[in-house]
């Protein structure tokens, strides 16, 4: 019984924590392509925001089922605070997978979106302006300016601090032979969930107008 409410635990801790991180992912994938719908097909992006948020939502309860339906396993972190998935579990499928799946996908949108909006904005600044341009439409462009901004920063960050956290797991995954200390281990998996805090840092830091409203 005690043995039965223990992997209850794991399940249950494991699930949400490969939840909410998978949907910060995708999130922040799915609003870096919504940026660039926005840039594209103005009309079409504002339409799909809401698509964009459901999406991401069913994509990470997806991957994170799926070890509870026996392609994977949840398991105790090597510091024994916290779970998450059994990096040596025997079938490393569903480890290749989900790096594949729940990091290099959003990544890579995240870098083709953005990548794709830095270079539309390089080929509209070569471009001569209209010398009857309004001033709101300057306004705009810097609100736009700001948006994409702060969406980058996020975005760049949440790589950063997920990154090796993904690649020490796919060590211990793929390799026998390397041990990585426990203590060390525990460096890239608190900077991984230290990710959750530093968006609204971010968020408050890089937009004016919430700023603006919180000091009124």
């Amino acid at each position: 019984m005690e043995e039965e409410e223990k992997k209850t635990t794991e399940n249950v801790n494991g699930f949400l924590g490969f939840l909410f991180g998978t949907n910060s992912m995708m999130t922040l994938a799915c609003m870096s392509f919504s940026r660039l719908l926005s840039v594209t097909r103005p009309s079409t992006g504002k339409c799909l925001t809401f698509t964009f948020l459901i999406f991401a939502i069913l994509y990470a309860i997806f991957w994170s089922t799926c070890p509870l339906l026996g392609w994977g396993r949840y398991d105790l972190e090597p510091y024994r605070t916290s779970c998450t998935l059994q990096w040596d579990f025997p079938d490393s499928s569903f480890v290749t997978a989900s790096f594949i799946g729940c990091l290099a996908v959003p990544a890579g949108v995240m870098c083709v979106s953005y990548g794709q909006i830095t270079a539309l904005a390089w080929q509209t600044g070569k471009n001569q302006r209209r010398w009857n341009q309004r001033k709101s439409d300057k306004t705009l462009n810097k609100q736009e300016l700001r948006l994409l901004k702060m969406t980058v920063a996020m975005c760049t960050v949440f790589i950063v601090v997920w990154t090796p956290y993904a690649i020490s797991a796919m060590i211990k995954s793929y390799s026998r032979t390397v041990h990585i200390p426990i203590p060390l281990t525990a460096v890239p998996a608190m900077a991984a969930k230290c990710s959750h805090v530093i968006d609204p840092i971010l968020y408050f830091t890089l937009n004016k107008s919430f700023r603006e409203e919180r000091e009124a």
